[in-house]
Order: structure tokens, then sequence, then C-alpha cells
């Protein structure tokens, strides 16, 4: 929640540049069935996976778009 409002005004940038982006909330379904699927241990957990489905970026403090547009390719 710390960084809701931070991230949903990134949204169109990143979304512009054609990557999905998924917000979850860790204490309701469908976030909670996926805690560990994706072995999270913090919140907020912000995940970057590429173009293969290969997770390449893991962290709790939020990536800069650039990051975003780097690692997703």
């Amino acid at each position: 929640m710390r960084d809701l409002s931070t991230v949903r005004g990134q949204l169109p940038d990143i979304q512009t540049n054609g990557i999905n982006v998924v917000l979850l909330n860790i204490h309701e379904s469908p976030g909670r069935d996926l805690l560990s699927r994706f072995d999270f241990v913090f919140s907020p957990t912000y995940l970057i996976f590429n173009t293969a489905g290969d997770e390449v970026f893991r962290s709790n403090s939020l990536p800069t778009i650039s990051d975003i547009l780097d690692l997703a390719q």
C-alpha cells in the first residue's frame, strides 16, 4: 500500500511500452493464493519477468521505469 499511488501513476508509461502489470493484494485472493508460488516474504515485493516468463528482478523497493523497461525485454 505504501507505493500504490506511485505504481498507479507509472502504469501508463509502463503499459504504453507493451508491458503487462499485475497488482496483487496478498491479503485477499488471488494474491494470497500466489504467496507460495512466487515465494513472497515481504510486502511489497516487486517482480519482473522477461518475455520468456523468467523472473529477472525481485526487490522490496520500487524499480524505476527505466529498470522495468530494460529488464522486461
